[in-house]
Formats: C-alpha cells, sequence, structure tokens
C-alpha cells in the first residue's frame, strides 16, 4: 500500500515539474527568448518524450537558424 501511494505521488510530482517547466518554456518563447524556451521544452523532453514537445523544440531552433536541429526534432517527433 504504501509503495503505491509513493508511486503515485513521485509521477504527480514527475507531471507537474514536466508542466511548469513547459509552461515557462510557452512563456519564454512568447516573449522571443527562443533560446531559453529551446532548453526548457529540451528538458519537458527529457522528462515527457512526445509530439508536442520535440515539435516546439523545432521551432524554437527554426527561429534561432538552427536548421539541422530542426529537421532532427521534427524526424522525432514523427515517431511518437
Amino acid at each position: 500500500m504504501r509503495l503505491s501511494l509513493l508511486i503515485i505521488f513521485c509521477a504527480v510530482v514527475l507531471q507537474a515539474f514536466t508542466q511548469s517547466t513547459y509552461q515557462r518554456a510557452q512563456k519564454s518563447e512568447y516573449d522571443f527568448d527562443y533560446l531559453r524556451a529551446k532548453q526548457l521544452y529540451e528538458e519537458a523532453y527529457a522528462h515527457n518524450k512526445n509530439y508536442r514537445n520535440a515539435v516546439k523544440i523545432a521551432r524554437c531552433s527554426n527561429e534561432l537558424h538552427q536548421f539541422e536541429e530542426v529537421i532532427t526534432w521534427y524526424k522525432k517527433a514523427r515517431k511518437h
């Protein structure tokens, strides 16, 4: 019982952390701070590998003119 509660608690905390990171990344993106947004989206992607995070990283990379990374991240997004 305690182990189950601990696992659920850890999952909730991890989800909240990822959500917080994603929200900070969105704010940075809206403030046109694409380098910081990209770093935060990469952090969110490390915790939650999904299509949305990969595409956001690709878009920030595009704004930073890092075109090879754009291709890499869109390929990762297609896998989800």
